[in-house]
Formats: structure tokens, sequence, C-alpha cells
């Protein structure tokens, strides 16, 4: 009950509360009434920090702090991103990803009465249990303050992707009726991410990979990727989807072909992508020598495309050899590794563990994690200068 909401408030503010979780609605959103309940709930709330009204609260997996009124996927971390979203569903949808991306923090803002966008940035950029900021935006209130805190969680090494609704009639009218917002056009909000080094992706499945290659790599240097697979098939899909993306495949040093020559069947072709086929399925130790020739080259990282059997069903006791060979690589190499399953099923959140516990990054869905690998070059670019 809204009215209840605001004596209830008042009650804890004096009482000293450290803060409070507003989820009731009908306030900002619900016309004149609602605007001034508004400015009754700003006033009772006094000095105690308020989150919402209109909200889901807020998961802190660190500290296993839980202010939510419903269920929720995730699980406790000692480090991993913070993401912050205006929508309440999507913020409960993301507790509920099987990627194994590590969420720290999840904030609902609803509609940021008092603590705002821009306070959470501020917040996250400064914790050290942070590796990087997810955002789900429906409006920008302020575009100023929210390039001086997005500058600040540059100085404090904090990379930011975002995504952003409103490009189209129909969701600009949906983020008015929902927040009380105004959602800017969508030129401007590109060109203000890109003068702030914000990446901006356009689907959930992409902010998801976005934040596990920032989480586990930061920023990359730049987009020279290499691509391995037993699958000429795979290659070309990946190859294709990285069109019109800030990602390039370089040719093979002469080095490294002739030390790839001296190393693999007579039969495989070296190029840039790398079709390694069979003939040294699942042993590692052959599978490393091979990888650590490429990763010794000058990419920025080297991906090795692995979709694995589903596990109720199959046995994939032999998909083991080209991941621990990425994994021995990449670690006598320091070449970032990366391994991508060309569709999101064919990585569970077991194995996607598994990978980011031997140092790898699992991407899952070829289109989703190219444009999540494209995010990290932009901010990588972006942070030069």
């Amino acid at each position: 009950n809204r009215h209840q909401t605001i004596d209830i408030v008042g009650e804890l503010a004096a009482k000293g509360a450290g803060g409070a979780v507003c989820f009731a609605t009908g306030f900002n959103e619900s016309g004149e009434q609602g605007k001034e309940l508004a400015q009754q709930l700003l006033s009772a709330s006094g000095d105690m920090p308020l989150i919402g009204p209109n909200c889901y609260g807020l998961l802190n997996l660190v500290d296993g702090a839980v202010l939510w009124p419903d269920q929720q996927g995730a699980r406790r971390v000692e480090s991993g991103v913070a993401i912050i979203s205006m929508s309440s569903n999507v913020a409960f949808n993301l507790t509920m990803q099987k990627r194994g991306l590590p969420i720290a923090y999840l904030l609902s803002l609803g509609n940021k009465l008092k603590f705002d966008l821009q306070d959470a940035i501020r917040v996250f950029a400064a914790n050290e249990k942070v590796t990087a900021i997810g955002l789900y935006l429906e409006a920008i209130s302020s575009p100023a303050a929210f390039e001086d805190a997005i500058r600040f969680a540059r100085e404090c090494g904090k990379p930011v992707v975002a995504i952003k609704t409103g490009r189209s009639d129909a969701a600009r009218s949906l983020v008015l009726s929902h927040t009380a917002s105004m959602a800017g056009p969508d030129e401007l909000v590109n060109a203000l991410f890109t003068r702030s080094g914000v990446a901006r992706v356009q689907s959930l499945e992409a902010f998801v990979e976005a934040l596990k290659v920032l989480h586990l790599l930061g920023p990359l240097e730049g987009g020279r990727i290499a691509i391995m697979s037993t699958s000429g098939g795979d290659l070309a899909l990946v190859a294709d989807a990285m069109e019109g993306l800030p990602l390039d495949l370089p040719d093979f040093s002469e080095r490294t072909v002739d030390e790839l020559k001296s190393q693999v069947h007579e039969q495989i072709k070296i190029t840039n992508p790398f079709d390694f086929q069979m003939w040294d399925w699942n042993d590692a130790k052959r599978l490393s020598s091979i990888f650590e020739a490429i990763m010794r080259d000058d990419f920025d990282a080297v991906l090795c495309v692995l979709d694995y059997p589903r596990d109720d069903r199959c046995d994939a006791s032999e998909w083991s050899g080209a991941e621990r060979g990425m994994i021995r690589a990449s670690r006598k190499t320091g070449t970032p590794g990366i391994i991508l399953s060309t569709f999101s099923d064919t990585i569970s959140e077991r194995i996607a563990d598994r990978i980011i516990a031997g140092g790898l990054v699992p991407l899952t869905g070829t289109g989703a994690a190219l444009d999540g690998l494209a995010a990290a070059v932009q901010i990588g670019a972006s942070w030069k200068y």
C-alpha cells in the first residue's frame, strides 16, 4: 500500500535505519496524485538512503545480503560484475542465466526517487569486489551526471557495458508508462555512450557475454583474433558473423606457419581461421603445443570453437582434450583464451564454471558471443584516449 509505505519509511528514518528498499508502486508513474505521494515519500525518508520505489531491490552476492521480494537464481561469489537495471523483471531474468557469469551485485533502480543511476555507478565502481559494470537502461535523467559517473568508473578501472531500450516508438511509450521517464533520441544516446566509453549491445545475451569477457579479461587491447576448430563449417559461420564488427582475422606470421607445419598433419591447411581437424583429438599435450604456437603470435585473443555434447544423453569425456590444451597454452603464453560454443545450449553452466576456473572465457552463441567480444574491444579502444 503506497500510503502505508510513506508512514513506514518515515518510521524507519526516525529509528535511524541504514536504508530502505521501496517495492510499492503508484508514485511518479501514476499521475498527479502519484507525484504528490512521491514527494511525501521523499520527505518522509529524510537523510535515510532509499532505493525505489517500484523496484525489486538489491542482491549482494558477496556478503549474502538479499533485499528482494521474489525468487532469484543467483549464487554467492567472491567477486564479479555489478548489474544495475531499470526493470525489475529484467533483473529477475538475469539472475536465472546459466552462462557462468559471476554476479556480485544486482540492483533494481525502479523509479529512482532518491538513489539514481549515477549514484549506483559510483558505488559499484569504487567497490574492489566489482570487476565490471552492466547497465540495463530505459532513460538517462542526467546525461552530465551519467558521464561524470562513467569517468569515475574508468578511473577505478571498471569497464561499463549497457543495453538501452527506446529505439522504437513502442518502446519509448512503454518507458514513459513504466518509470515516468522520457527515453531520449537514440542517436543522442549513441553519441553519449561513444564519448563516455560505454559499449552498447542490443540483446541481453550479448550483454551477459560482454560482461563475461570484461570480468575475466577486461577491455581488450585490440580486435586481432585467431579462430580454431575441428570444423570448417563452424569456422565459416564464425567468420561470417564477424563481418561489421571491430574484429579482424589477420594471417599467421611466417614463424607461426613454420612451427605449425612441423607439428600438424600434412593435410591440414595452415590459415586463420585454423581447422586443426581430428588428428590429435583429445590429446591435450599435442593440442597445447599447437595452440601455443598460435598464441605466441600477435593476437589479442584466441578462440577455440567447441560445442560439447549434452550431458544427459551423451558422453563428453573425450571433449576435454581441446579444453585442457587451451588452458595450458593460455597459461604458458599469457594470451587470452576463449572457448566459443555456436549454441548457448552446448556449454552447460557446470562446464562454463570449469572453463572459468581454468582461466578461459566461455562464450555461448556465436552472434551474442562476438558482440560481447566486440564490446570489450570497443572499450579498450576508447580507454586509449
